[in-house]
């Protein structure tokens, strides 16, 4: 059962305050810290208490846990933003060249987005990573080509709806270019949807990254990232469990701050509109 309206404005309100928070931390943080996320240091102990030095303790190899978290996070929401715009410019371009000018041209790439939506979209980027690398820009890479297709289709459909409107009857009367009918017409009026589709795929592709990490071809250690300390601590729960809460809690509060904020944008700019999720 969806939440009621208000109560999904308000928690999109709270949302945007805790998902600057989290910008906050990452990007500026790491400036206010004197520690580096990578360089182990053998005078500091690993598994360290919480103390003023370390505010949130050490890691395995004595490394701080709180500037880790910090630099993470740059890279997660690096990762996240990143592929998400790859996604929303192949999507957007395929869904308004498609449902603009119609006829073969639709009809093939409406067939190659099915062709890709019928393909498991994580066994795709697996072959990406194991073949190339799992360096950020082919993560990046991989997430966004897999991630575009259910755009294309929110973008398509509105454009089928507008096309057929009095005023771009008019501009195509007037003789108005495609590529300025487009950019002057039809884009400003399908913005809404693509800023609801790629915030709520924003949440996803976090998702995504971190489960690529959790199978060794997420970002890769030294260079931090939740994912990859997520993982990396599980083999030491045992020894110091608090490890897995702080990158795990990270997650869980962008994930769930975009997600309800995306709930919010489609309901103040789509209203009546179905989801519009990625995944």
């Amino acid at each position: 059962m969806r939440r009621p309206p208000v109560l999904r404005m308000r928690l999109g309100l709270l949302s945007v305050f805790a998902l600057a928070a989290a910008v906050l931390f990452s990007v500026v943080g790491p400036f206010f810290v004197p520690y580096s996320p990578t360089e182990v240091d053998i005078r500091t102990p690993p598994f360290g208490a919480a103390s003023r030095e370390h505010p949130l303790g050490t890691d395995e190899l004595g490394r701080d846990v709180l500037v880790r978290l910090m630099h993470g996070g740059r890279v997660d929401l690096l990762v996240g933003g990143v592929a998400m715009l790859v996604a929303v410019l192949v999507g957007t371009s395929v869904g308004l060249v498609g449902g603009l000018i119609g006829g073969w041209s639709d009809f093939l790439l409406m067939r190659t987005t099915d062709t890709f939506m019928s393909i498991p979209a994580f066994f795709i980027m697996l072959n990406i990573l194991t073949l190339f690398g799992p360096t950020v820009p082919n993560i990046v890479l991989a997430i966004g080509i897999t991630s575009w297709m259910n755009v294309a289709r929110v973008i398509r459909a509105e454009v089928l709806k507008l096309k057929g409107l009095d005023y771009i009857e008019a501009a195509r009367a007037l003789g108005v270019a495609t590529p300025r009918l487009i950019l002057a017409h039809l884009l400003p009026n399908v913005m809404p949807s693509v800023i609801v589709a790629s915030t709520l795929g924003v949440a996803w592709v976090i998702l995504v990254s971190t489960s690529l990490s959790y199978l060794g071809l997420g970002v890769q250690p030294p260079t931090p990232s939740w994912g990859n300390m997520l993982t990396n601590s599980q083999n030491y729960f045992w020894v110091d469990p608090v490890l897995v809460v702080y990158p795990g809690l990270m997650i869980i509060l962008t994930v769930l701050s975009t997600n309800f904020i995306g709930e919010a944008l489609r309901d103040a700019l789509t209203p009546g509109s179905r989801d519009y999720s990625l995944r």
